[in-house]
């Protein structure tokens, strides 16, 4: 009988990742504005963040998008694909119970989650970061909650970047977090205009506050040196396939969900996890592989873990 790697592996490499719609129009009517840089794959992850991508064909004040945690957590950062390379973003990011969708021009259904004021933005399809620890606000396991994200200073330049819609490219998840991107919005905030589908390009960070959960994190990926794939909250004394790829973020749909990486997909290593449902290895990091970056996934007893792009220092 085939092992479990290599029929994750076959699953991975014959199934095409989602592509993006383009346009020469913003939805604010400006002209799309072309990132000079690569771009095109999200921010680097670890336990307590989820990205969707950073790639955008598109753009405006804000976007609109349900999350349903699997454990409850609360929202300590955010980040986001703003134009406005070196200003200062200030972003509202405001919660309601339910989907956000029916809700966009309702300010009635909206509850302030955190306001933030970002660092120097980074530019498009690059990572800028807002910091709102520390709001107080706790998302329950198992309720779905939609999001509000805007760009205060719109009218500015503070523009906010963002993906048409495909109908594949729309679901991202982890162990702890689904995320269903929905709208791009026009200013102000509850006013403006909706474009639907839109998909938001952002990284939510949050810290878990029922503990537990399947979690996968790597450390020391310094060229060179030895990194440590770590793995737990795994199904105890079972099997955990680590899969990687080189060529990018996807995301791709698998029968085990969402995969944020792109074909060639290979398997990196096969462990299993203790009584504890901790599972580790140890990996040596090529001298000659700086500023390559891995993008990998684990999966235990048919779950996913969060996904990771790991830069290698």
């Amino acid at each position: 009988m085939k092992t479990l790697p290599f029929l994750l592996s076959t699953l991975l490499l014959t199934l095409s990742s989602a592509t993006a719609q383009s346009g020469l129009v913003c939805d604010d009517g400006t002209p799309l504005h072309q990132s000079i840089s690569s771009g095109g794959g999200p921010s680097a992850q670890a336990p307590g963040s989820l990205t969707s991508l950073f790639a955008s064909n598109n753009g405006f004040a804000g976007n609109t998008f349900d999350i349903t945690p699997n454990v409850d957590i609360e929202i300590t950062g955010l980040d986001f694909n703003g134009s406005g390379t070196g200003i200062q973003y200030n972003i509202d990011a405001y919660y309601k119970v339910g989907t956000s969708v029916g809700f966009e021009a309702d300010p009635l259904a909206w509850t302030l989650l955190a306001s933030g004021l970002s660092g120097a933005c980074s530019g498009t399809n690059l990572p800028t970061f807002v910091n709102m620890a520390g709001n107080g606000i706790v998302l329950s396991a198992g309720t779905t909650y939609g999001i509000y994200f805007d760009s205060v200073d719109y009218p500015t330049g503070a523009s906010i970047q963002y993906t048409n819609g495909t109908g594949a490219n729309e679901i991202y998840s982890n162990g702890d977090l689904l995320l269903e991107c929905k709208t791009g919005q026009g200013s102000p905030a509850f006013s403006g205009t909706t474009f639907s589908p839109r998909v938001w390009n952002g990284t939510i960070h949050y810290d878990t506050l029922s503990g537990g959960g399947l979690y996968y994190s790597i450390t020391g990926m310094v060229a060179g040196q030895t990194a440590t794939f770590r793995i737990t909250g795994a199904t105890p004394n079972s099997n955990c396939v680590i899969g990687y790829s080189l060529a990018g973020a996807g995301p791709i749909s698998t029968g085990f969900g969402i995969v944020d990486m792109t074909p060639p997909i290979s398997t990196l290593a096969n462990i299993s996890a203790d009584a504890n449902g901790d599972a580790s290895i140890l990996i040596n990091v090529p001298p000659n592989a700086t500023g390559r970056t891995l993008y990998t996934q684990a999966l235990n007893n048919g779950t996913l873990t969060n996904s990771l792009a790991s830069l290698v220092l």
